[in-house]
């Protein structure tokens, strides 16, 4: 059940930090960044742009969001008020004749490889920032899956399933990169709309920032209750998903899903970020959430190392 009644969500009395400017995509946040207040409002129903229903979507208000600054919250990069807006670069880009019609494209801040495939639709992203920006050059790997369908985040509870976005980053981290993330190192993010960079669906692929995965480990893998966990001074709430049969990681119940029911209700969901990693027996996952958290920056991407690369999908992966 949602915590928060429709009334006080009604209106926004007042805001209490403004922090940062809408900036091209996937930019570092300052160090103060948690300091961004977060007040969720709730979405017209049905969506002003597809007029679709959209039922129980709640945003957070632009100037409360540190980075992602898109006027129309609620829609997608196709609102006309969003196309041409920092948050929405990396759709546009992906829909721009660099892109269109093409597996593959690349821009000065990272290269894709695209798979349109029915079931699939997203790019996947290697960050390249690291080659000419100091602040970068330890994110060697820094790899990221985004929706290719109009999807805006978190928040957006009537899009966000339409594709297991979460299992494409898994195989994605397995299977479409190279070298492969060693399994138990894996760890995936999205952040909250607080804390984001792009109004686009995107998921972070990385490894566990260090005692990550011995505090995981100390979970229970019981699907039946919720836990609590504090990780590098953030408090978590965790729930343990098995995988569907013998299907692999990130084949239960979506994380997005799981992630409704540990904080209680969508009126909340923009405020809240989800990090996922296998368990110790890699029979499931652990979904951790977190409010108002940039959690992006709970993983470490290559740490110097040499670079990964994309690599080309297997050949049954496009059939």
């Amino acid at each position: 059940m949602d915590n928060r009644s429709s009334s006080s969500m009604a209106w926004i009395f007042f805001l209490r930090i403004i922090c940062g400017v809408a900036l091209p995509h996937l930019i570092v946040f300052p160090a103060n960044a948690d300091d961004c207040s977060s007040i969720a409002t709730k979405c017209p129903d049905p969506n002003t742009l597809t007029r679709k229903q959209d039922p129980n979507h709640w945003y957070s208000p632009p100037a409360n969001n540190a980075i992602d600054k898109a006027q129309e919250q609620c829609n997608s990069c196709e609102d006309p008020g969003n196309q041409t807006t920092g948050p929405c670069a990396v759709y546009s880009f992906l829909k721009s004749d660099k892109c269109k019609n093409k597996n593959t494209c690349a821009d000065q801040q990272g290269e894709f490889n695209i798979y349109r495939k029915s079931n699939l639709q997203y790019a996947l992203e290697h960050d390249l920032r690291y080659k000419n920006i100091p602040r970068f050059k330890s994110d060697t790997c820094h790899v990221v899956v985004f929706s290719l369908s109009p999807t805006i985040g978190i928040e957006d509870k009537n899009n966000r399933t339409n594709y297991p976005y979460w299992n494409h980053a898994y195989v994605a981290s397995q299977k479409l990169i190279n070298p492969a993330v060693k399994p138990q190192s894996l760890g995936l993010a999205i952040n909250p709309a607080t804390k984001r960079s792009q109004h686009q669906l995107h998921i972070h692929i990385g490894t566990l920032k260090s005692g990550y995965r011995s505090k995981i480990n100390t979970l229970k893998q019981d699907p039946n209750i919720d836990q609590s966990i504090e990780i590098n001074n953030i408090t978590y709430k965790a729930r343990y998903v098995v995988n569907s049969s013998a299907k692999g990681p990130f084949t239960g119940e979506d994380p997005f899903s799981v992630a409704e029911k540990i904080i209680g209700g969508e009126s909340i969901m923009a405020e809240h970020g989800i990090l996922a990693a296998l368990s110790s027996t890699a029979n499931g996952i652990f979904v951790l959430t977190a409010e108002n958290k940039f959690l992006e920056g709970e993983l470490d991407y290559g740490n110097g190392a040499k670079a990964c690369s994309l690599a080309a999908p297997p050949k049954n992966y496009l059939k």
